[in-house]
């Protein structure tokens, strides 16, 4: 077991060297985020105080027709929102023709005005998408074609891991892109204060880039971590220590970027332990690993697996869904 822990540990920090903010990070962080006036919409911004993002980092907002609710209820309020920002912006013209220019216009025009108020150094832009059949498809082709590393989709938590409607476009979203994927959920955490963020590992060898994915944002101070290894399966006290090692090595990372560390490890159903961990512990997000590598309920074909689901479906915080990006010089060029 210790060779192949020794392994990612070693990877995670010969790769965190090209990309850690401060040691010769060449390209900025990609970010987009759909956005199309909704409620979730908005939870997805007021989210970004709470996410650690560099500020200097390149957002590209894709502003979209209302799809992030699915109730009836909710569509309609989005819709009537959207209109009523377009006439208090004094931007309607009155003809019906015009009337998703018009509201894609003030929407773009809104979002980036606030993302750039949080965001002061980073390069903010708006691009509205027209009569697209799927939203979620453009999102997730828009996401690769540009160079994304990440995309932050509001959503609100569904009453039950087994009930999609409520989170049903921001699971597709998190099931399909080539990058990591931020579920943002609504906090009543002021800005510029500390928070708290669940780190879940089933496998501790997948852990480094979760890890890494943490270490390299700009958390603000007193900032705290809980690192939580999850065995769902007959645990094996003779092993314990060295896990507790190799937990204890990846906190370190943690650790030098400044956010305050605990470790744990703890048996059971991961989804169910971590969503506890996370109430326990107020978490503002939860970070895991995309595959869930070695679970024994498995993954969908689409490459998210059984608990990153449940987690995007059940938790009442954010989730951040982790995926290792490769991309090349071709990528950037193609996206300039």
């Amino acid at each position: 077991m210790s060779a192949p822990i020794t392994k990612s540990v070693h990877r995670w920090e010969s790769s965190s060297n090209s990309k850690h903010p401060g040691l010769g990070q060449a390209t900025r962080t990609r970010v987009i985020i759909p956005y199309d006036g909704s409620e979730t919409a908005e939870a997805a911004l007021d989210s970004l105080n709470t996410a650690g993002l560099p500020p200097d980092l390149e957002v590209l907002v894709a502003v979209t027709h209302v799809w992030l609710p699915l109730s009836p209820y909710d569509i309609t309020r989005a819709v009537s929102a959207r209109r009523m920002k377009v006439l208090t912006a004094g931007a309607s013209s009155y003809v019906p023709a015009l009337r998703d220019y018009e509201e894609q216009r003030v929407l773009s025009l809104e979002a980036e005005k606030r993302i750039s108020a949080m965001f002061p150094f980073g390069n903010i832009k708006a691009e509205s998408l027209h009569d697209v059949p799927s939203v979620a498809n453009e999102i997730v082709g828009k996401a690769k074609t540009w160079g994304a590393e990440l995309i932050i989709i509001g959503s609100n938590p569904s009453p039950s891991p087994h009930i999609n409607d409520y989170a049903g476009p921001a699971l597709k979203v998190a099931q399909n892109a080539h990058c990591s994927v931020r579920i943002a959920r609504a906090s009543d955490r002021e800005d510029g204060l500390s928070v708290r963020i669940v780190i879940g590992v089933q496998e501790i060898h997948a852990a480094a880039e979760v890890v890494q994915a943490v270490a390299t944002r700009a958390w603000p101070a007193g900032s705290e971590a809980a690192l939580v290894m999850v065995k769902s399966g007959p645990r094996d006290a003779t092993k314990d220590p060295e896990v507790a090692r190799v937990l204890e090595e990846l906190a370190e990372r943690l650790r030098a970027v400044d956010l305050k560390v605990s470790t744990a490890i703890r048996n059971g159903q991961a989804q169910e332990v971590l969503l506890q961990e996370a109430r326990t512990f107020s978490a503002d997000c939860i970070f895991i690993d995309s595959q869930g590598h070695g679970l024994d309920d498995g993954s969908d074909s689409f490459g998210l697996s059984k608990v990153g689901q449940a987690l995007i479906l059940g938790a009442h915080c954010s989730v951040e869904v982790v995926r290792a990006t490769d991309l090349n010089d071709e990528n950037f060029k193609s996206a300039a």
